[in-house]
Protein backbone atom coordinates (compact mmCIF):
# COMPACT_ATOMS: atom_id res chain seq x y z
CA UNK A 1 0.00 0.00 0.00
CA UNK A 2 1.64 3.48 -0.68
CA UNK A 3 0.53 6.64 1.36
CA UNK A 4 0.42 9.86 -0.66
CA UNK A 5 1.52 13.15 2.28
CA UNK A 6 0.72 16.35 1.02
CA UNK A 7 2.75 19.08 2.82
CA UNK A 8 0.08 21.73 2.30
CA UNK A 9 -3.60 22.17 1.02
CA UNK A 10 -2.14 23.86 -2.23
CA UNK A 11 -1.13 20.37 -2.65
CA UNK A 12 -4.43 18.85 -2.63
CA UNK A 13 -6.09 21.14 -4.77
CA UNK A 14 -5.04 19.63 -8.04
CA UNK A 15 -7.07 16.56 -6.97
CA UNK A 16 -9.94 18.82 -6.74
CA UNK A 17 -10.00 19.28 -10.28
CA UNK A 18 -10.72 15.52 -10.54
CA UNK A 19 -13.10 14.52 -7.85
CA UNK A 20 -16.05 15.78 -6.11
CA UNK A 21 -16.17 17.75 -3.04
CA UNK A 22 -17.97 15.00 -1.42
CA UNK A 23 -15.43 12.06 -2.62
CA UNK A 24 -12.13 14.40 -1.20
CA UNK A 25 -14.14 14.65 2.21
CA UNK A 26 -14.30 11.13 2.43
CA UNK A 27 -11.19 11.00 1.25
CA UNK A 28 -9.82 13.08 3.95
CA UNK A 29 -11.61 11.18 7.05
CA UNK A 30 -9.89 7.81 5.94
CA UNK A 31 -6.09 9.93 5.67
CA UNK A 32 -7.26 11.03 9.45
CA UNK A 33 -7.94 7.31 10.53
CA UNK A 34 -4.49 6.10 8.75
CA UNK A 35 -2.30 9.06 10.01
CA UNK A 36 -4.28 10.73 12.75
CA UNK A 37 -3.59 14.16 11.00
CA UNK A 38 -6.94 15.65 10.72
CA UNK A 39 -6.01 18.91 8.65
CA UNK A 40 -7.61 17.63 5.75
CA UNK A 41 -10.32 16.20 7.01
CA UNK A 42 -10.80 19.75 8.98
CA UNK A 43 -10.76 21.77 5.79
CA UNK A 44 -13.39 20.01 4.51
CA UNK A 45 -16.17 19.62 7.58
CA UNK A 46 -18.60 21.99 5.77
CA UNK A 47 -18.98 19.45 3.00
CA UNK A 48 -21.69 17.38 2.66
CA UNK A 49 -21.00 13.91 3.26
CA UNK A 50 -21.41 10.90 0.08
CA UNK A 51 -24.56 9.37 -0.40
CA UNK A 52 -24.39 6.15 1.35
CA UNK A 53 -25.57 3.41 -1.84
CA UNK A 54 -25.90 -0.15 -1.54
CA UNK A 55 -24.07 -2.59 -3.25
CA UNK A 56 -25.17 -4.44 -5.95
CA UNK A 57 -26.18 -8.20 -5.84
CA UNK A 58 -25.00 -10.76 -8.32
CA UNK A 59 -28.31 -11.01 -9.89
CA UNK A 60 -28.62 -7.18 -9.96
CA UNK A 61 -25.55 -6.53 -11.50
CA UNK A 62 -26.28 -9.38 -14.23
CA UNK A 63 -29.60 -7.49 -15.39
CA UNK A 64 -27.75 -4.61 -15.26
CA UNK A 65 -25.25 -5.68 -17.41
CA UNK A 66 -27.83 -7.64 -19.61
CA UNK A 67 -29.58 -4.30 -19.81
CA UNK A 68 -26.28 -2.58 -21.23
CA UNK A 69 -27.26 -0.38 -17.62
CA UNK A 70 -23.59 1.38 -17.90
CA UNK A 71 -23.98 3.00 -21.41
CA UNK A 72 -26.94 4.75 -20.41
CA UNK A 73 -24.79 7.06 -18.15
CA UNK A 74 -22.36 7.10 -20.29
CA UNK A 75 -23.43 7.87 -23.14
CA UNK A 76 -22.01 6.48 -26.81
CA UNK A 77 -19.17 4.15 -26.47
CA UNK A 78 -16.29 5.79 -28.25
CA UNK A 79 -13.24 3.14 -29.95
Amino acid sequence: MHLVVLDSIGEFLPLFRLLSRRWLRFIAGAIAQLTDNNTYRQKLLHVEKLTPMRQWSARQASRLKKSDYRQSYLGERRN
